[in-house]
């Protein structure tokens, strides 16, 4: 009877969470998932342990783990699916609704909550998200409930409210590393309200607020690795921002659709000619003035999360893109719903959000049709078909590799870049340029292989390039689908399946702990090995490409390494700290035929003065010699 009662209570939130959740979950696994989405999927399978996770957290992903870690945790219960994680999405996204209907409830009246609620289940930018393997949703649902404590340990403070206030922040910046900029807005927040209570009230407000900042950044503390690599990130794939990119954003948030940007328009125009009127009387709070009060908070939430961006992306290096600033959307669904409840009469309110439920919803099921219409890249749908025609079990090379081999239920910790005949794994991670080089240098054989690529990724190939492969190989086939495409070399020469030049990727020896470009650091004692190597019996040559960190000895002394092919150590030395001087060539004899692995032992760290003695490889290479 009670949830009745409270059914019909709040019958039109009801009706709103209903709509939002149809539109959230329909036809959920309809579209591919797309190259980040692999990510995704990759990172949160329960399959792997925590050390490969944490591995590809920090070398691969570079964002905080704990989005990744709610996927792991729910994938282990019901499944490890794109839907079943799209689902958690799905989940994140209508909470998100909820959320928002209790923060604008809280800001300003229960009339804002509900408007915001509606606005946000019918956003087309927010669904997109819903039904994505990607952490923005979470991100944006952190943000709406840190901005609704706040606002309750604003209007309310005591210590309850300054550790809630805490946890969803730390939530929030655990969520995404663009979760730091909304918590400067809410620092800021705090600061300006602190300043305008009575003095008797400071101090205590203080007290409580610097308990909310200690909690959430010792909370933060296993985000901080990432957070420091991230920092030394100096060039990036985002784009210089354009003259007009929060402009081009704002339209993206309301799905480029000109009938819902009017709207949009009319009720932000409203909202600020209320504001324009407010005045604040001298001996009250601006907490007493709802309008005000909701202006600091929700002007400050935008202004400091989008300027900070922007300046560092002039100053330092580019970061702007849309989906990063979901957490500023529902600041502007406030903005909206504040205009449009204090508007007086309750027929003309009614009339303008109904309009704008119907004339969002029909953009997302008319215009974009968006429950028909493919958009995202197709790699699924490529996968599929390769391994339906792959019956030989030909290698699947990728400039994403490492992405595509999640399609082939293949362990992408031993994705290699190039691999021995014995190994089992298909997938390689090379582009199509590099793979045909490889083939001129008789460094692989010419094998048949299936190339696949997309994401934007044109083929594209130079005359040269194209005669090699006409001269060697028949376009068995090539096959196109939406931002993805594949095309079947099969090879007009038997071949040896011994070939004995070999070559492989650093980043294929475990365990792996890559920078950004894909180099190997060894940052403390210990071995590394490489994929099983299949070696005939004859003269070879190692070639490594190795520098001591930091770029001076350290008591005399850089950083030494000892190399073995199987059993048999072939050389050991003192790298170099000088880049110029980075390559070492070994000879060695290979006495029988075997498959064995390369071994490389880092055995000299050290710490002194601050400083850490460390090792960077670029490449390593075996190349049997010339008779």
């Amino acid at each position: 009877m009670k949830i009745i009662k409270v059914l019909k209570e709040n019958y039109l939130l009801v009706l709103i969470l209903a709509l939002g959740a149809f539109l959230r979950f329909y036809k959920l696994d309809f579209q591919s998932i797309w190259l980040d989405e692999t990510h995704t999927m990759i990172e949160g399978n329960p399959n792997i342990s925590y050390k490969e996770f944490y591995d590809i957290m920090v070398f691969r992903e570079q964002m905080p783990y704990f989005y990744f870690l709610c996927v792991k945790a729910f994938s282990f219960i019901f499944g490890h699916t794109t839907y079943i994680v799209r689902l958690l999405s799905a989940i994140f996204g209508l909470i998100s609704i909820h959320a928002i209907y209790l923060l604008g409830r809280e800001i300003y009246n229960k009339k804002t909550g509900l408007i915001s609620a509606a606005l946000l289940s019918v956003n087309y930018f927010h669904l997109t998200y819903s039904q994505e393997a990607r952490p923005y949703i979470l991100l944006s649902l952190f943000v709406i409930l840190s901005f609704y404590r706040l606002v309750v340990f604003i209007k309310n403070a005591n210590i309850k409210n300054a550790i809630l206030y805490a946890l969803f922040a730390n939530l929030m910046i655990n969520t995404h590393f663009f979760g730091l900029f909304i918590l400067v807005s809410q620092s800021l927040i705090i600061l300006f309200f602190l300043f305008d209570l009575p003095k008797e009230e400071r101090f205590k407000f203080f007290k409580l607020s610097a308990l909310s900042g200690i909690i959430t950044l010792l909370l933060w503390y296993p985000s901080l690795k990432i957070f420091l690599l991230v920092t030394e990130i100096k060039s990036f794939w985002i784009l210089p921002p354009a003259l007009d990119v929060y402009t081009q954003m704002f339209k993206e948030f309301f799905g480029n659709s000109e009938a819902v940007l009017m709207l949009v328009f009319l009720a932000t125009t409203f909202y600020f000619i209320r504001l324009f009127g407010q005045k604040k009387e001298p001996t009250t709070s601006i907490k007493e003035n709802k309008m005000l009060f909701s202006f600091v908070i929700i002007a400050t939430w935008i202004f400091i999360t989008s300027f900070i961006p922007l300046v560092r992306s002039y100053l330092d290096i580019p970061m702007i893109i849309s989906r990063y600033f979901i957490g500023v959307l529902p600041a502007v669904i406030l903005i909206i719903a504040i205009g449009m409840s204090s508007i007086n009469s309750s027929l003309v309110r009614r009339i303008i959000v109904l309009l704008l439920i119907i004339v969002s919803l029909t953009d997302i099921v008319v215009i974009k049709d968006y429950y028909n219409k493919t958009t995202k890249t197709q790699f699924r749908e490529i996968a599929e078909i390769i391994i339906k025609r792959n019956k030989n079990k030909e290698k699947v090379v990728s400039s994403f590799g490492w992405n595509m081999s999640y399609f082939f239920n293949q362990d992408p910790t031993s994705t290699p870049l190039l691999n021995s005949p014995s190994e089992k794994n298909i997938t390689v991670d090379s582009s199509l340029q590099n793979y045909i080089m490889l083939m001129k240098d008789k460094t692989i054989p010419m094998e048949s292989f299936w190339y696949m690529d997309g994401n934007s990724k044109p083929y594209k190939l130079t005359p040269e390039e194209e005669a090699f492969l006409n001269d060697n190989f028949t376009l068995e086939s090539s096959i196109e689908k939406v931002d993805a495409w594949t095309k079947h070399y099969v090879s007009k020469t038997i071949q040896n399946n011994d070939n004995q030049n070999v070559a492989f990727g650093i980043k294929n020896f475990q365990p792996s702990n890559l920078d950004q470009n894909g180099n190997m650091l060894m940052f403390e004692n210990g071995t590394i090995k490489s994929p099983a190597l299949y070696l005939e019996t004859g003269s070879y040559v190692l070639k490594i490409n190795a520098n001591s960190l930091p770029e001076k000895p350290l008591n005399g002394e850089n950083a030494h390494i000892i190399i073995k092919i199987g059993d048999k150590e072939i050389g050991n030395y003192y790298l170099s700290e000088l880049p110029e001087k980075k390559e070492k060539i070994i000879s060695f004899e290979n006495t029988v035929n075997q498959h064995c692995k390369v071994t490389l032992t880092y055995d000299n760290d050290l710490s002194v003065y601050n400083l850490d003695r460390n090792l960077i490889i670029y490449n390593i290479q075996i190349k049997k010699k010339n008779l």
